[in-house]
């Protein structure tokens, strides 16, 4: 199942926060992201790759990373598992609900739009 997360990642980020995954995930990639930094293509780091697809997103550690520091304009995440496609869409789609229903804490979020 797949997820299209299209449109241009603008940050609302006053409090300058860096949007991590919110879900732990079996095999996440959060403690080699720097390693893996040093392989992405040079036309990432050029600004001339703008889509991301990732087919196996999990916890989407390398994602959160590249849609903050890249210049991603349009994303889509794939898993096998449908749960996890849903709870990624359902944060997407109803993030101010999350919000005021104190799922999500105001301080600690930033707005993707």
């Amino acid at each position: 199942m797949k997820a299209n997360l299209a449109g241009k990642y603008e940050y609302d980020n006053e409090n300058n926060i860096k949007v991590r995954p919110f879900i732990k995930w079996v095999g996440g990639k959060s403690q080699l992201l720097g390693q893996l930094n040093e392989h992405y293509p040079l036309e990432l780091h050029h600004g001339i790759i703008d889509t991301y697809i990732e087919p196996f997103v999990g916890g989407g550690a390398v994602f959160f990373e590249l849609i903050q520091n890249y210049n991603i304009k349009k994303a889509v995440i794939i898993d096998n598992n449908k749960a996890l496609i849903n709870t990624y869409i359902t944060v997407k789609n109803s993030v101010d609900s999350l919000i005021s229903s104190g799922l999500i804490p105001r301080s600690l979020c930033c707005v993707l739009s």
